[in-house]
């Protein structure tokens, strides 16, 4: 059993993985992943760039503030207590996967997703601030929106203009 806090036992996964302190952020150029689960997190250290997978599911995290501003390949934040996406990078290459938290909005979710996004299993009552692309599929079942709501159906109404 260790004596170091959550953030000392991320910090020093960070350090593990290559990661560099720069400019008071760290950033982890590497081609494998820096895994941030099961630490018991309540915050993330701030990071600016994971190369590959970027993982922080199972912690107790209320927000992404610190997340890594861009990541190489894909994004995982599940199973934690999210109430917003807030602090998520902008753009995934791979899939991002927030499934299982307490999210009620998409706000802050990344502009962009090239593989799947995962959203099932939250508070969701509407598809507001979800990624304007998705490169494979959307995933948002067990919330709770309107009946018959897709992201594709959002995707054109938001694009037409029709939602606020």
């Amino acid at each position: 059993m260790s004596n170091q806090s959550p953030m000392e036992l991320a910090v020093q996964r960070i350090k593990d993985a290559g990661g560099k302190l720069v400019r008071g952020k760290w950033e982890v150029e590497v081609e494998g992943d820096l895994d941030l689960s099961y630490l018991n997190l309540t915050k993330l250290p701030p990071m600016r760039k994971v190369g590959g997978d970027f993982y922080c599911s199972y912690n107790q995290l209320t927000s992404l503030e610190g997340a890594p501003e861009k990541v190489g390949e894909n994004f995982y934040c599940g199973n934690n207590q999210l109430t917003s996406l807030e602090g998520a990078p902008e753009k995934v290459s791979g899939n991002f996967y927030c499934s299982y938290n307490q999210l009620t909005s998409l706000e802050g979710a990344p502009k962009e997703v090239g593989g799947d996004f995962y959203c099932s299993y939250n508070q969701l009552t509407s598809l507001e601030g979800a990624p304007e692309k998705v490169g494979r599929h959307f995933y948002c079942g067990n919330n709770q929106l309107p009946e018959g709501t897709t992201y594709d159906g959002w995707l054109k109404a938001a694009h037409e203009g029709e939602l606020q």
